[in-house]
C-alpha cells in the first residue's frame, strides 16, 4: 500500500488532463492490482473503466476518503511534499537560460508511458517550446532506437532535432538527429543468434513451471532472434493450487545488445516468473559471456549490452564536438534503478567552469532507495511518483521561463541557500 499511496497522486494531481485515463492503467501495472480493489467501494460494481476515478474530482474525494484516516493522511502528504519540490526546483531554476542548459532524460516513464503509444500533447508542446529556444536533449534509455522511433520521434517529427541524441539500448547504439532521421554514431558488441535462441528456450522452460500449455509461435522465434530483433506481447496462464487462473501478460524484447520482459501489470506470479528468469544460470553465463549489465526491477527484468554510465561515457566525445554553444545548466530525470548510472555520470565536464554547480538531478519516481544513492544538497529534488507528469511540469516551466535578468539570478541564489532550501526532501 505505502508504493500505491506514492504513485497514486501523479494521476490525481492533474485530473482535469482527460489523457489521465490510460495512466490508471499504468498505475495498474505499478502497484499489483491495487487500483482495482482499492476502488470497488467507489465505481459501481459493473464498472471497469478506471478513467472514471481519475476524471471525476467527487470520486476522487470518495476514493481518497475510502483509505481511512491514516492511509489518506500518508497519502496527502506524500501529494504535498511532490508539489514542495517541485516548487523549489523551478524557484532552483529559475534563471536557467534555455539555450544554455541541456536535459539528459530517461525515456519510459519519465518522457512517456509506452502504452500510451505516443508522448502527451503537454508533453510534447513544452518539448517542441524548448527545442525552437536550441535547447539540447539527451535521451538516455535502454530501449532500442525502434522504440525510441515509434513512440518517441513520431510524437516531435515537426521540430528542429538538429541537437537531439539519441542513447539506445543503455548505449549499445547512439545517434545523432540529422534531417529529422536518427544518424548512428557507434554500435557495440552484440548477442549471438546462439545465444538468443539459448535466453529464450531459458524463459521458454521457465514459463512452463507456470503454465504448463504455454508456447512460443515459430513466428515469435525467428522474429526476436533476427538481425533486427523485435517486441512480443505474450500471455502465461498461470494455474495456482487453488485451480483458479493467475493470467499475466509480458512484453518481450530481443535486439542485438538487449534483451528485457518488461510487465505491463505487476502481480505476485508476474514478478516470481521475471525473478526466475532473471536468476536463472543460463541467463548469468551468457550475461557474464557478454559482460552485459543486469537490473531486475519491480516490473522489468532486463541485460544490456552497456549501463547509461557506458553509455554516457561513449557519447561524450562526440557531443563536446557537436554542440559548440555554451553550456551553463544541466538537468537530468530518470525514474528508477537503471537511471543511477545517468544520474552518477559526471555532467559537470559538459558545463562551462563557472557553472559546476548548475547540474540539477530530478528523480519522478517512488523508490527512495534509488534517489538516496545519488542526491546532493540543493540540487536535487524528488518529485515522489509524478513520473511523465513531474518532468512535464519542469519541461513546461522552462518553456515558459525565457526572460530573465540578472537580478532575478542573485535573488534566486540567494533563496536556494536558506536553511529551508537545504532540508530537501
Amino acid at each position: 500500500m505505502k508504493k500505491f499511496i506514492s504513485t497514486i497522486q501523479e494521476t490525481l494531481i492533474d485530473s482535469s488532463n482527460h489523457t489521465e485515463s490510460k495512466s490508471a492503467i499504468h498505475l495498474a501495472t505499478l502497484l499489483n492490482g491495487s487500483i482495482e480493489k482499492s476502488i470497488e467501494r467507489v465505481l459501481p460494481p459493473t464498472s471497469n473503466d478506471l478513467s472514471s476515478l481519475f476524471n471525476d474530482p467527487i470520486l476522487q474525494d470518495h476514493y481518497i476518503k475510502s483509505l481511512g484516516p491514516t492511509t489518506c493522511s500518508s497519502f496527502l502528504d506524500t501529494r504535498h511534499q511532490a508539489l514542495n519540490s517541485l516548487e523549489k526546483l523551478k524557484q532552483r531554476i529559475s534563471y536557467f537560460k534555455n539555450n544554455e542548459t541541456v536535459i539528459i532524460a530517461d525515456m519510459t516513464k519519465t518522457i512517456l508511458f509506452q502504452e500510451e503509444d505516443t508522448i502527451r500533447p503537454r508533453t510534447a508542446q513544452a518539448l517542441l517550446s524548448l527545442f525552437k529556444q536550441n535547447m539540447p536533449l539527451v535521451l538516455v534509455t535502454s530501449d532500442s532506437i525502434h522504440t525510441v522511433s515509434n513512440h518517441f520521434l513520431s510524437s516531435i517529427k515537426q521540430a528542429n532535432l538538429d541537437k537531439v541524441f539519441l542513447v539506445c539500448g543503455s548505449g549499445h547504439d547512439i545517434y545523432r538527429i540529422q534531417n529529422h532521421f536518427p544518424n548512428q554514431i557507434y554500435e557495440g558488441k552484440c548477442l549471438s543468434k546462439s545465444h538468443k535462441e539459448t535466453l529464450l528456450e531459458i524463459m521458454i522452460c521457465v514459463a512452463k513451471e507456470f503454465d504448463p500449455n504455454f508456447r512460443l509461435t515459430e513466428q515469435n522465434m525467428q522474429l526476436l532472434t533476427s538481425e533486427q530483433g523485435g517486441k512480443v506481447r505474450l500471455t502465461i496462464n498461470h494455474v495456482l493450487e487453488s485451480s483458479n487462473h493467475d493470467s499475466f501478460q509480458i512484453f518481450v524484447e530481443m535486439r542485438g545488445g538487449k534483451w528485457s520482459i518488461f510487465l505491463p501489470k505487476n502481480s505476485p506470479s508476474a514478478m516470481e516468473f521475471i525473478k526466475k528468469v532473471a536468476n536463472d544460470w543460463g541467463v548469468k553465463r551468457i550475461q557474464n559471456h557478454y559482460r552485459f549489465h543486469k537490473v531486475l526491477d519491480y516490473d522489468f527484468f532486463e541485460i544490456t549490452a552497456s549501463n547509461k554510465m557506458e553509455g554516457l561515457q561513449t557519447l561524450h566525445p562526440f557531443f563536446i564536438t557537436e554542440i559548440t554553444q555554451t553550456l551553463n545548466n544541466a538537468i537530468v530525470f530518470g525514474d528508477s534503478k537503471n537511471d543511477i548510472e545517468l544520474f552518477k555520470f559526471p555532467f559537470h565536464q559538459w558545463l562551462s567552469p563557472i557553472n559546476q554547480n548548475n547540474l540539477i538531478k530530478v528523480f519522478v519516481g517512488t523508490d527512495k532507495n534509488v534517489y538516496d544513492t545519488f542526491k546532493e544538497p540543493n540540487n536535487s529534488f524528488m518529485l515522489t511518483g509524478r513520473f511523465v507528469e513531474g518532468t512535464t511540469d519542469t519541461l513546461e516551466f522552462l518553456a515558459q521561463n525565457r526572460l530573465i535578468t540578472e537580478d532575478s539570478k542573485h535573488k534566486n541564489y540567494q533563496e536556494l541557500t536558506t536553511s529551508d532550501c537545504k532540508k530537501e526532501y
